[in-house]
């Protein structure tokens, strides 16, 4: 009886066993068809971020969907990787993907700890494992999947492979994929710089970012980073003593300095579109790209500074619009500086410009306005808020406070910003915006770009975005048509009131000069100096629009300009950027360009996947020097416009600076050339500038097209600005003339008949002598029946 129950004995468990080997080999067959491919990890290229550089090597910005910084093996500090393993897997180099020692712990763990979270149980294989091909489902199949892609892992790549993977793969919060990334994110340190707490700390985060992170919970992350010197200490890496002593340390975050990051936001964001739109997504924001742009940062610097104090001048002088709230109806006791405290703390503004701060007005008084920021309590004199009067109306700005009391209120939340110890000057976001574009003009790199008051208030940027009507800044190239049709600086036109017939039903335009003044017989020259409406409508008929018309295509001012006289006055639209790189084509001799903002890209192996200047000398590729002569880079930028003409052009321009009676563009010990515009009713102001080797572009104006007020032109408001950035930017350049073109000819006339005159004429000038050089094809008569009504017609000449 007893050897017939063994033997029933045996025989149940030998078929329990072999049932169990079918089910479990049918589990794994399952499991295993069902397995992700993991021999891709051999070709693992991770997401990089891409970052972009000024010209100077200096950090403008990084772009991500995750932040990382991939870094092989072999530059990976030793104790860095021995932190993380002594964190989260001491045996890797020891087991093939699966410990079962501290399976076996972390279940006993789960035991006594009565069902909390156990740790330690997955190795770093089998996490790699989860983050490449398995989801955080918490199952057994998810688990027995990982065992069994961790060990085939182990078999496919080496140990060092795999522990590179995971420390540029892992997650350890604030958007960073990687450690030397955490690295840059927490501490600002390469991985080489950190110290042994900064290290543990960082491998402490991948069981918990979120929970670890120290600025949400910085008692949890300093018991976790102790926790992680404890095992440092218990694995060798540190002593007793220094554990003890690296856990008395708090975590000290640090961000990058504001000098190592360049602000430049609206020049960073249309490199962005750019790429985005050649690149695509992906290797963008992945690639690991380094992007060497064209910014200057000095130029761009200067931009920073003058422009956005041009904006906030400008809107002062249109008035106060009011406080961003009242909250003086909840108030209990307004004279205690604790309760108005407790209101500001409590007060949700999206946005509050650099230096600037919140403050509530909490008294007024005949010369001051007593107030309380963040900082404590402070007053506004009335000296610095005489300007806060009526806001603009019908073009004309109210007149100045005397006292507070006409713009503000106790309880109104106000922006001010400090001028010395606890005063204070009121503040507003200005509504009057723009856009500036700085320029090489002769290879079109974009040295500095302004696309509004402030990138954090507003992305659209107004330089490459904004359509606006050019005005009178679009002339030039009205009469640089003319010049290319045989007209003459010389020549003498009449300033007299014209009629035209619009056609059929459309009645008689009879245009305007500004001021509606008319100053007889002048020549071209002073025509153009003056901005003179009659005498360019004459020349736009002389040249023909169709030529007009083509000229503006050929300098991609217009995609498709209206055959119509109107043109001539600013009536196509335009953007600052277009028209900044047209100016560029003039001071550059005529030659073709292309604005560019970047100059090359390199990808994450350090190869050159564009470059946007392709010349080239062969004496750039010698090994060494020996004092021989400086290379010399061919200039092979297509020749496009007879280089006499652009010369005609920029000294007339250079006498519209000099000559005008209010200097708003003259830069002291400097040479420089420009042009002003104003559109139809003051919407839109404009000024173009240029030097021998810089040009600049300003475009002033509402988002919403509304008049800036009486006498607004480019030549009052746009100039000045061209003026203050100019001298700033050339203050340590020698003065450089124009420079004339090798086959032009020069000889005095009399400025205002434009005949040759004697050396002794006091009204003398020098003149070049005319050569013509159509490029367009035959002169085109004009068609009056394709001209606008008066209504779309710019009256203003821009230089007044």
């Amino acid at each position: 009886m007893l050897k017939k129950a063994f033997i029933r004995i045996i025989s149940l468990a030998l078929i329990l066993t072999i049932a169990g080997t079918l089910i479990a080999l049918i589990i794994l067959y399952y499991v295993n068809k069902g397995l992700p491919d993991h021999t891709t990890l051999k070709n693992y290229s991770p997401p990089v971020l891409s970052r972009i550089f000024a010209s100077d090597g200096r950090l403008i910005g990084e772009h991500a969907q995750e932040k990382r910084i991939f870094v092989p093996y072999e530059y990976i500090p030793k104790k860095v990787i021995h932190a993380f393993l002594a964190a989260e897997d001491q045996n890797f180099f020891y087991h093939h993907g699966v410990d079962i020692i501290s399976i076996v712990r972390a279940a006993i763990t789960n035991v006594l700890s009565s069902g909390k979270r156990p740790g330690g149980a997955s190795t770093i294989t089998q996490q790699v494992a989860r983050n490449f091909f398995l989801t955080n489902e918490v199952s057994l199949m998810r688990k027995l999947k990982e065992v069994i892609l961790a060990i085939r892992i182990e078999q496919a790549l080496s140990k060092e492979r795999i522990i590179e993977i995971y420390l540029n793969q892992i997650f350890l919060g604030n958007r960073s994929y990687g450690v030397a990334a955490a690295a840059l994110r927490y501490f600002n340190k390469s991985l080489e710089n950190l110290s042994i707490p900064e290290i543990a700390f960082l491998a402490g985060l991948p069981k918990a970012p979120s929970t670890y992170n120290p600025t949400r919970n910085p008692q949890q992350s300093i018991a976790r980073r102790n926790w992680v010197l404890e095992r440092l200490w218990k694995t060798g890496m540190i002593n007793e003593e220094e554990s003890r002593l690296y856990s008395t340390y708090p975590i000290e975050l640090a961000k990058r300095a504001e000098t190592e990051i360049i602000q430049a936001d609206y020049f960073q964001e249309t490199v962005r579109k750019e790429l985005l739109d050649t690149l695509g997504e992906e290797e963008f924001y992945g690639g690991g790209l380094f992007i060497k742009t064209s910014l200057d940062t000095r130029l761009q610097n200067i931009c920073n500074e003058v422009f956005p104090k041009a904006l906030l001048s400008l809107d002062k002088k249109h008035g106060w619009r009011g406080p961003l709230r009242n909250i003086s109806a909840a108030a209990s006791n307004p004279t205690d500086i604790k309760h108005w405290m407790d209101f500001l703390h409590q007060v949700d503004i999206d946005y509050v410009p650099d230096g600037w701060r919140l403050a509530i007005v909490t008294r007024l008084e005949n010369n001051q306005t007593s107030l309380i920021t963040e900082e404590g309590s402070g007053f506004i004199p009335i000296e610095t808020m005489k300007w806060a009067g009526t806001p603009l109306r019908n073009g004309t700005p109210g007149p100045s406070i005397k006292t507070p009391e006409q713009a503000l209120k106790v309880g109104d939340l106000i922006f001010v910003s400090r001028i010395k110890n606890n005063a204070y000057t009121l503040q507003q976001i200005p509504k009057i915006s723009g856009g500036m574009v700085v320029m090489d003009p002769h290879t079109g790199r974009v040295l500095a770009l302004n696309g509004g008051f402030s990138f954090q208030q507003s992305q659209f940027n107004r330089a490459t975005q904004a359509m606006r009507q050019s005005g009178s800044s679009i002339k030039p190239f009205v009469y640089l048509t003319a010049f290319e049709r045989g007209v003459k600086p010389t020549d003498i036109y009449v300033d007299e009131p014209i009629s035209i017939n619009l056609g059929e039903g459309l009645g008689i335009w009879t245009p305007k000069n500004f001021l509606n003044e008319f100053k007889g017989p002048m020549t071209v020259r002073k025509a153009l100096e003056t901005s003179n409406n009659m005498i360019t409508i004459k020349l736009g008929q002389k040249a023909g629009m169709k030529n007009v018309a083509r000229l503006l295509k050929k300098l991609n001012i217009l995609d498709n300009p209206p055959i119509q006289l109107a043109l001539v006055l600013g009536a196509g639209e335009t953007t600052v950027y277009k028209m900044t790189t047209a100016y560029a084509m003039i001071a550059n001799g005529g030659k073709q360009i292309k604005p560019t903002v970047i100059d090359w890209i390199q990808d994450r192996y350090g190869k050159i996947i564009y470059k946007h200047d392709n010349r080239s000398s062969k004496a750039l590729h010698t090994s060494k020097w020996d004092g021989q002569t400086f290379p010399e880079i061919p200039n092979t930028r297509k020749q496009i416009i007879n280089p006499v003409h652009t010369y005609i052009l920029t000294s007339i321009l250079q006498g519209a600076v000099e000559n005008s009676s209010a200097k708003t563009a003259v830069v002291p010990g400097h040479v420089v050339a420009g042009k002003s515009g104003t559109s139809n009713d003051s919407k839109d102001v404009w000024y173009i500038g240029y030097s021998a080797n810089l040009v600049v572009g300003i475009y002033l104006g509402y988002d919403a097209p509304l008049n800036m007020g009486k006498m607004a032109t480019g030549g009052w408001l746009a100039a000045p600005i061209f003026q203050s950035f100019m001298t700033k930017a050339l203050e340590n350049d020698p003065p450089i003339p124009f420079k004339v073109p090798a086959n032009a000819k020069l000889y005095r006339v009399n400025k205002n008949s434009g005949r040759p005159t004697a050396p002794n004429d006091p009204d003398a000038i020098w003149e070049i002598e005319w050569q013509k050089q159509p490029i367009f094809g035959p002169t085109e008569a004009i068609d009056p029946s394709t001209a606008l009504s008066p209504e779309q017609l710019d009256t203003n000449p821009g230089i007044f």
